[in-house]
């Protein structure tokens, strides 16, 4: 809790007082009471975004507050289907049959230390052998964590039975490369698009998509821990001329990466129709959940399904992509959010 009140400090409330390119206040209260008005609860977004500066973005009134996507989420997707998607391994076996190509599971570890290729349960120098006669890199990552926390590159060569003995709760997965046209932004890391989808009435809408690439020789992407995310043009799948860190890490604006010098706004993702079609069909088959945050590499044969999230950042994809208030997303969270105030008034 203290931590998370100094990093509250250290992200929101040093920079506004800090900031020498505040609007003036008149125009921050009247923006702040129009965020009001139009949302039903306190615009702290306000802040978080930095809507106060003069260089923000003038569609402010479309920023989203998270707290109403959380609200629409949890009255939406459904808690038994939420554990399912906690658990990686079980999120790749639900799209085994609907033609979404998946990163492959060579080995997986339960929590009680039990190794299974395929559900199949099998003695550790058997798999121990197996991994050493494939060779190369092997991605190590447990089987509910977020952010990459934990996650791992080891050598195959390194594969002892007694080191998968020791093990738990975790995923042996092949390590994947990335498209040369996105290596040589970063080669340090897997760069995976992170895309937003909604499923509703039966009716798809890729909502907003944005590449986050590792650097400063991080071996992950993940924005938690530095990455760089950048908004993607969902009709061209051309990066944004600017990516952002998150506030933990200085909110740094790149128009280039600080490690390879190579320009964001240069770059069109290869495999881009691919990728949005997998994404499509990996949301209509983890369906009743009506919107997730889906992740996907793009390799050099094509776009794999990393997993899926289901609770995507949407305060990351609105610093990476721009105010989501105005997509099929927007629209339905700010409803069902005003249906719930006026369903509490009647209440009342």
């Amino acid at each position: 809790m203290w931590h998370n009140y100094v990093e509250f400090l250290q992200t929101e409330i040093w920079p506004f007082l800090g900031s020498s390119e505040r609007k003036p206040l008149r125009q921050q209260w009247r923006e702040t009471r129009e965020l009001w008005a139009k949302y039903r609860c306190v615009p702290y977004h306000y802040f978080k975004h930095r809507l106060y500066q003069r260089s923000a973005r003038r569609e402010f009134l479309d920023y989203l507050p998270a707290k109403l996507v959380q609200h629409f989420r949890m009255h939406h997707n459904p808690r038994s289907h939420a554990r399912m998607l906690d658990d990686k391994l079980r999120t790749v076996q639900a799209l085994a049959h609907t033609g979404v190509r998946c990163v492959e599971t060579l080995f997986s570890i339960d929590a009680d230390g039990i190794l299974l290729r395929d559900g199949v349960a099998v003695e550790a120098d058997v798999a121990a052998a197996a991994l050493r006669g494939r060779g190369g890199s092997l991605f190590l990552k447990p089987i509910d964590s977020r952010a990459g926390l934990g996650a791992r590159v080891i050598e195959a060569a390194d594969i002892q039975p007694a080191l998968l003995e020791s093990m738990r709760n975790l995923l042996i997965q092949p390590v994947l490369s990335n498209h040369p046209a996105i290596t040589c932004v970063y080669d340090g890391s897997l760069n995976t698009v992170r895309l937003v989808s909604l499923v509703e009435n039966g009716r798809y809408s890729t909502i907003a998509a944005c590449l986050r690439v590792g650097c400063g020789g991080a071996m992950v992407d993940n924005v938690s821990q530095g990455g760089i995310a950048i908004g993607i043009d969902l009709a061209s799948g051309t990066l944004q001329a600017t990516g952002i860190t998150k506030a933990k890490y200085g909110r740094r604006l790149f128009t280039v990466h600080p490690d390879t010098g190579v320009s964001f706004a240069s770059l069109a993702l290869p495999w881009w129709r691919e990728t949005l079609e997998l994404a499509e069909r990996a949301a209509r088959g983890l369906q009743p959940h009506v919107t997730l945050g889906l992740d996907i590499a793009i390799t050099p044969d094509g776009p794999v399904f990393i997993e899926a999230n289901r609770a995507a950042d949407v305060f990351l994809m609105q610093e990476a992509c721009g105010p989501l208030g105005a997509t099929a997303l927007g629209r339905s969270v700010l409803a069902h959010w005003l249906r719930r105030g006026r369903s509490a008034d009647r209440l009342g």
